[in-house]
């Protein structure tokens, strides 16, 4: 080794330095001793530039992969000591073994550059707050970025080749083990096989997953599953289960690869399907079902799928998609009931933990009771319009007419430069070279094919036009804007236009707490703010007549009570004494088929407590 380099300073002997050791997979932990022992040996340096024994740190990641951050932690260590100007130098045997991610080498050379900690490689001391050093480390950086890509495609590349041959290059799915390398048989364990027949054979009989879910949680049953060790485990079956062993072609008797891909310059690795075409499905072991079956149950998925969302415009649900469980965190449903008068019942349900898992709903509540409280609390919250907003609004509603028309004619005119483009080169190619015209004359034809799809577009998509207001029309709008509840209420607003209207000032409402008697709902409002309502239900009355009931008071003046409380029944009208008089006789009728007490408390029998009334 040579004398202490210029670069190293006594600021930087002030501060520990650090020498970083990795190796990508555990075999070469525990098989590569040279590799890690040379890495190691890179703190000899420190020692004889001036580091003493006790202010060298070793950061090691054995057995983890460069390309990414996620499960390094000593390198994630690494780095908030440099951030936070602790680290004098990095030792470090190449740059590759530092990462081979330019994006996190790019964020430990502004770590460096910031608080003038050098990186030194192999022995080599870059100041990265030096131009030619921070260009050499890059190009390191570059060129172990450039390699890890190139050995991914070949690796890529080999196993598509043995695929293509019929060696498995992958793991099996649960109901199968590793013969020999490459080939798959079925699990010898007969419990397995018999869950995953189940399964198959359900789907067969009921023709639908969440039937096929109901059944096995009625069962009891549970679904084999092979950890990479090959260790065996139950655990409880789900949608997201049962769709994999049903879409799985592995159960047919065939073996996949490619059905997902990294999806290119993701950062975080993450996956997407590929269409069937682009697979490689080969026959390669014995299946659960035939090959007919297996297609036969895919139709069959096809046809089962049905959208879970209503689209905005269909439907009088108000909080339609804007509704969550505060229990599990999740999107709640909405139910629409054509009543027999005409009528329509909305219920409001969380029933994501029942069609996963076949578990007890969260909640289910009433949801014209809600729908109302809502309403009434965003007009609480509007302000009339005034003359200069309506002013401003149509002028903006102008501007994006133009806009779009704009945008159109533009379309419109890239679509023809295509169309003039490909004519010019199809006439001006030699007819002797009928594959060059051929080709050429397939271009041509789908860039007229293009345009005449722009122009069909914006035929069925047409803009709505400018919106001219004279100073009368603007006077008669906001005299209308006074009377909002009038406005919302107004046979013209249709259900759309409220839901729209709840949108544009509504970003979500939580459903806090449900309890027999009322509904606590967050609100949070466009903006970040955020309100905290409580909500009768319906059935808070009922309860409210039963107690006055068991304190003597008559039918009239139970409802006049209510109704001067302030309570409505679920379709939104007033309590009458007829109504007071059913709730009554249904709680009589539920306590005397459960042989219990019944709400009053003076120890008469039904049928004379029925005659009073």
């Amino acid at each position: 080794m040579t004398q202490r380099p210029p670069q190293i300073t006594q600021d930087h002997l002030g501060r520990p330095a650090a020498t970083y050791i990795r190796v990508s997979t555990g075999p070469q932990a525990r098989d590569s001793t040279g590799s890690i022992a040379h890495q190691r040996d890179q703190q000899a340096y420190a020692f004889h530039w001036g580091w003493g024994a006790d202010q060298v740190e070793a950061y090691e990641d054995l057995g983890q992969s460069g390309t990414r951050t996620d499960g390094r932690v000593a390198f994630q260590r690494l780095l908030t000591r440099v951030a936070a100007g602790h680290v004098g130098a990095v030792f470090c045997a190449n740059t590759a073994r530092l990462t081979r991610a330019p994006r996190d080498f790019e964020t430990l050379v502004a770590l460096c550059r910031l608080h003038r900690t050098l990186l030194v490689v192999e022995g080599n001391v870059l100041d990265l707050n030096d131009p030619a050093s921070r260009l050499l480390a890059r190009l390191q950086a570059g060129v172990a970025a450039y390699e890890n890509d190139l050995r991914t495609r070949t690796l890529v590349a080999s196993k598509y080749a043995k695929a293509r041959l019929g060696h498995a290059v992958s793991r099996p799915p649960g109901g199968f083990v590793v013969s020999t390398k490459g080939q798959w048989v079925k699990d010898p364990d007969h419990a397995v096989q018999q869950a995953i027949e189940q399964v198959l054979g359900l789907f067969r009989q009921l023709g639908s997953v969440p039937q096929v879910l109901r059944a096995l949680v009625r069962a009891k049953a549970m679904l084999p599953v092979r950890t990479s060790a090959g260790e065996l485990r139950w655990v409880r079956p789900c949608m997201a289960r049962l769709h994999m062993m049903l879409r799985h072609p592995a159960y047919a008797g065939y073996y996949t690869l490619g059905r997902r891909q990294v999806i290119p310059g993701d950062p975080d690795g993450r996956v997407r399907w590929t269409p069937q075409s682009e697979w490689i499905m080969v026959p390669h072991h014995e299946g659960y079902i035939t090959p007919a079956e297996w297609r036969a149950n895919q139709e069959r998925l096809r046809g089962n799928r049905v959208p879970t969302t209503q689209p905005v415009g269909r439907g009088t649900a108000l909080c339609h998609g804007l509704l969550w469980c505060g229990r599990c965190n999740r999107p709640m449903y909405t139910r629409l009931r054509n009543l027999v008068r005409g009528n329509e019942e909305i219920r409001y349900a969380c029933l994501a933990a029942y069609q996963q898992h076949g578990e007890p709903r969260c909640w289910s509540i009433d949801g014209r009771t809600l729908d109302r409280a809502m309403a009434a609390a965003l007009l609480g919250r509007l302000q009339p319009a005034d003359f200069t907003a309506v002013l401003a609004a149509g002028r903006e509603l102008n501007q994006q007419y133009e806009a779009a028309c704009r945008r159109r004619a533009q379309e419109l005119e890239d679509a023809d430069d295509a169309v003039n483009l490909a004519k010019r080169r199809y006439t001006c190619v030699d007819p002797a070279n009928r594959r060059l015209a051929a080709t050429l004359e397939r271009h041509y034809e789908q860039a007229l094919q293009r345009r005449e799809e722009i122009e069909l577009r914006h035929r069925e998509e047409g803009l709505s036009p400018p919106l001219t207001l004279t100073p009368e029309e603007v006077s008669a709008i906001c005299r209308e804007a006074q009377d909002l509840p009038g406005l919302w209420s107004a046979p013209t607003t249709t259900p759309q236009d409220r839901r729209e209207l709840l949108r544009l000032f509504v970003q979500r409402i939580r459903l806090v707490a449900v309890s027999a008697r009322d509904v606590t709902v967050e609100i949070a409002w466009v903006g970040g703010a955020t309100s905290t309502h409580c909500v009768a239900r319906p059935k808070k009355g009922a309860l409210v007549a039963l107690e006055l009931r068991t304190q003597g008071w008559r039918p009239a003046a139970i409802a006049a009570e209510l109704n001067r409380r302030g309570f409505i029944r679920s379709c939104g009208k007033p309590f009458t004494a007829r109504d007071v008089h059913h709730y009554c006789w249904q709680a009589a009728h539920r306590a005397r088929k459960r042989g219990g007490k019944r709400p009053r408390g003076d120890g008469t029998e039904d049928n004379a407590m029925l005659a009073e009334w």
